[in-house]
């Protein structure tokens, strides 16, 4: 799995190790043609094993010298598609560019890029763009993984062949240039400003912390953390960091603005004391996907609360504030979070050895949406 495509893709190590599970086996006779310029090919990705004796596997554009595959290096069917589609609408200059190198055909429009990038997700089939064959005197062992199977596992086809990070984290936005527009909370640290990108007419949130205060609560170390932890957030239900800069007095992070208020707000307000079943299913639903991101990449959350959920403009959950947010590849021990949704579990935790967990806090927090719980007796009591 050491393909450059998986490389620049938002892949976690536990979707790449369930990929490496489905790969199959496929034979290439001396003089065997595996594709042929323009021929329908299923997308998926190749490799050839250690058990070809002296592979001479040949790929050729036209009529040009062929290029000789090493053993293990990987190719596929549908890489350059999905790569360039996503080039050409960041940055077209750099999509010609990449078409260029890799002397692709019929990807030189945007309506050709989405009809074949279309044919890869809906039709199962890629046109290929160059010729492979077996050159040489001996059978040739390859390993086969195709998009579907990838697909079953990742579910989502825009993390493949995309950099996330690289454009998420906008180097042309910076706290500098952003007009603020209006307070949206203050506390101990700083501010959160709603702020406009004038040259994009975009909105943002800016939040400034001081470097005096964060010292002297000895709280400068986590801020850093939650910076490194929002720069590897790329998921819709999770608020990562647009970017991160600093000055003499302050720390700045903008992020996108999230605008449909706090999920508390919705648990319980003047019309009703708890969420209606279905709600409370599909918020559950959402920060469960949010987590579930996090936990796939080694990340835990620990803090999870009604107002640390906000909701997006079209009503889906946003989980935000990842200062507890830890990387744990193994385990850790650290007691955390706000007290009104773990307390009850402390006893059971201390007596008998319990793991706390995100999965804990979402059964905590789907108690209070649905039985109004919020206090120690009563969610002691379990009532």
């Amino acid at each position: 799995m050491a393909s450059p495509f998986f490389a620049n893709s938002d892949v976690s190590q536990t979707e790449l190790r369930q990929m490496a599970t489905r790969f199959t086996n496929k034979k290439l006779d001396p003089g065997e043609d595996l594709s042929t310029i323009g021929e329908e090919m299923e997308p998926s990705l190749y490799y050839t094993t250690s058990d070809s004796k002296d592979p001479r596997l040949e790929l050729s554009f036209d009529n040009s010298e062929p290029i000789v595959l090493t053993p293990l290096e990987p190719f596929g069917f549908g890489k350059h598609t999905m790569t360039i589609y996503y080039l050409q609408q960041a940055n077209p200059d750099a999509a010609d560019r990449y078409r260029k190198k890799f002397k692709l055909s019929n990807l030189d429009t945007m309506e050709q890029i989405q009809t074949q990038f279309d044919n890869i997700i809906q039709r199962n089939f890629v046109l290929s763009q160059y010729n492979i064959k077996n050159g040489g005197p001996e059978p040739i062992y390859l390993r086969k993984l195709v998009l579907k199977d990838i697909l079953d596992i990742i579910y989502d086809p825009s993390v493949l062949g995309k950099n996330y990070e690289r454009a998420a984290f906008d180097d042309n936005i910076s706290y500098e240039t952003l007009e603020k527009k209006c307070l949206l909370g203050q506390g101990s640290f700083g501010q959160v400003w709603l702020c406009r990108d004038t040259a994009h007419d975009a909105p943002y949130a800016l939040k400034i912390q001081y470097k005096r205060e964060l010292i002297q609560q000895n709280q400068a170390s986590g801020v850093v953390r939650e910076s490194q932890v929002m720069r590897k957030m790329h998921h819709p239900f999770v608020l990562g960091l647009v970017r991160a800069q600093q000055c003499d007095r302050c720390l700045y992070m903008v992020m996108n603005l999230v605008q449909g208020g706090e999920l508390s707000q919705q648990m319980r307000n003047e019309d009703r004391k708890v969420l209606s079943e279905p709600s409370a299913k599909f918020y559950a639903a959402c920060i469960l996907e949010g987590l579930s991101y996090m936990h796939r990449r080694n990340f835990i959350y620990r803090d999870l609360k009604g107002e640390n959920v906000l909701l997006d403009k079209n009503g889906y959950c946003v989980i935000v504030d990842l200062g507890f947010a830890k990387h744990v590849p193994d385990k850790t021990f650290t007691f955390c979070g706000t007290p009104i949704y773990i307390v009850s579990f402390s006893p059971l935790i201390r007596a008998k050895r319990i793991v706390y967990s995100d999965s804990i806090s979402v059964f905590c927090l789907l108690n209070v949406s649905l039985c109004s719980i919020g206090t120690r007796d009563s969610l002691e009591q379990g009532t």
